[in-house]
């Protein structure tokens, strides 16, 4: 036998161990939905719908939003999301209330919001991706912050 048809040879075992790893991974994602059960079918649909691609990224970027006339943008989205529940905020919470609300458009827009809401003193940073907000109703206090909390101190 030639190098020539022992590489070929090698190449075309390879392929077919790939294959059978595949196939076995396959079984037992098989098995595994025949123990779930009609509900747990059902509910593995529901969460690859929303978002679950299967190759093991949680979700893909939310679709944009085609905002109307009555749908609040930046600043102004934000503005009304902490205006009912002053405080500290996450990025990741106010991306998530948006989205709930149906006026997210881009993760970057409320970067950019934030980021001008603080500029213009409606805002301040107190870690990373963590904003308080309506502080200026409040007196006026510091920051101390501790291992696994932030805690407001009044004065």
């Amino acid at each position: 036998m030639t190098a020539t048809n022992t590489a070929l040879l090698a190449r075309l075992d390879e392929r077919a161990m790939a294959a059978e790893r595949q196939a076995a991974a396959i079984r037992k994602m098989a098995e595994g939905a025949s123990e779930l059960g009609d509900e747990g079918l059902a509910l593995l649909a529901a969460l690859l719908a929303d978002g679950h691609n299967g190759n093991g990224n949680a979700h893909s970027p939310p679709a944009p939003v085609e905002p109307d006339e009555s749908t609040p943008r930046g600043r102004e989205a934000v503005r009304r999301i902490v205006a009912e529940k002053p405080g500290i905020w996450s990025l990741a919470d106010l991306k998530a209330t948006m989205r709930d609300l149906g006026w997210f458009t881009s993760a970057k827009a409320v970067d950019v919001a934030v980021t001008r809401l603080c500029a213009s003193g409606e805002a301040r940073r107190v870690g990373h991706g963590r904003y308080e907000f309506g502080f200026a109703d409040r007196k006026e206090g510091a920051i101390e912050r501790h291992a696994s909390r932030v805690a407001m101190i009044t004065r």
